[in-house]
């Protein structure tokens, strides 16, 4: 079991519980593009084919890039997003996790392919804002990905020695941006990707935030 001394958390399905809502737009914007009805994304068919780019997994839905903008999508399902997101909830036990980890005294930080402005918006929404050294997302609503700006988190986090450094995430991408930074990587199967998915990783993966805090120590001051 390694010592950590900073986490850097997923934001959307890692801590928020959005799984649910991603699903209900997807199938609202999957009949309103087509006059066909195709069959009704179910959760557990999405979280066997979400990913980055989320153009890929767009694709994947029945979506034809040739015919409707990718751009347009996206500005439908932002908008869809935010007109629900005040009514989203925290995964279980979130508040308990981030606090047993501040009272240590140790650094979180949270990287999210959210856009910059609304992920803030919604961390400070949760009154979670004042657990984090750092909440980076992205410059705009295309979720390519989140190595770049790993990167750039890692690079501001002097003292912090790699096999320090802990990155928890939902998906098969944070274990790739976990890779980039070379961080560890443990990943929790309540969110956008099934827990066999997960696996194939090869990452440690845990079912929920309960389960994560028995993968955990932290070095004694």
């Amino acid at each position: 079991m390694e010592i950590y001394e900073h986490i850097i958390w997923d934001w959307n399905g890692t801590l928020l519980n959005d799984v649910d809502l991603c699903v209900a737009i997807v199938n609202e914007m999957l009949t309103a593009h087509h006059e066909e009805l195709l069959e009704e994304i179910t959760n557990e068919h999405y979280r066997s084919i979400f990913d980055f780019p989320v153009i890929q997994y767009y694709e994947r839905v029945g979506f034809d890039f040739t015919k409707e903008s990718f751009d347009d999508l996206c500005v439908k399902f932002i908008g869809s997003y935010h007109s629900k997101a005040l009514e989203l909830q925290l995964h279980h036990e979130v508040r308990d996790v981030l606090s047993y980890i501040a009272a240590l005294g140790f650094q979180q930080s949270i990287l999210s392919a959210a856009k910059q402005e609304g992920l803030r918006q919604m961390v400070r929404q949760h009154q979670i804002d004042h657990f984090f050294q750092h909440i980076m997302g992205e410059d705009d609503h295309y979720a390519h990905g989140k190595v770049q700006n790993a990167r750039r988190l890692r690079d501001t986090l002097k003292g912090v020695a790699d096999h320090k450094l802990l990155l928890i995430g939902d998906t098969t991408h944070d274990f790739e941006v976990a890779q980039a930074i070379e961080a560890d990587c443990i990943l929790i199967a309540h969110g956008h990707h099934s827990h066999q998915k997960l696996q194939k990783t090869g990452a440690k993966v845990v079912n929920s935030l309960g389960e994560l805090m028995s993968h955990l120590r932290f070095p004694t001051k």
